[in-house]
């Protein structure tokens, strides 16, 4: 369970800090030809540092997915308990959606 523990802390500062100047220093350019180098430059870093995200999202979620099989290999009837409390759940919405109509 400790995988999941720092899910939230994956955002990088410094490079949101490196974005948010250099689109300051477009807003500044007095040339459209700098202008436009510039706005390529944080374009190209805002899809490494997208990419990047991307790559920690999958990361955690494989983590979180081997985390949830060791778990129901752990405890087999508490899985089971649950599964069967969200398998009775989702029968008992879908039967009153179908005769609510």
């Amino acid at each position: 369970m400790e995988i999941l523990e720092n899910a939230g802390q994956a955002q990088d500062s410094s490079i949101i800090g490196n974005v948010t100047d250099k689109i300051a220093d477009v807003c500044d350019s007095s040339t459209i030809q700098a202008a436009k180098q510039k706005l390529e430059e944080v374009v190209t870093e805002a899809k490494f540092y997208a990419k990047h995200l991307e790559e920690v999202a999958a990361d955690k979620a494989r983590k979180a997915a081997v985390c949830a099989v060791e778990t129901a290999k752990e405890h087999p009837a508490m899985t089971a308990g649950v599964i069967a409390i969200l398998g009775t759940l989702t029968g008992f919405l879908v039967a009153r959606s179908i005769y609510k109509k």
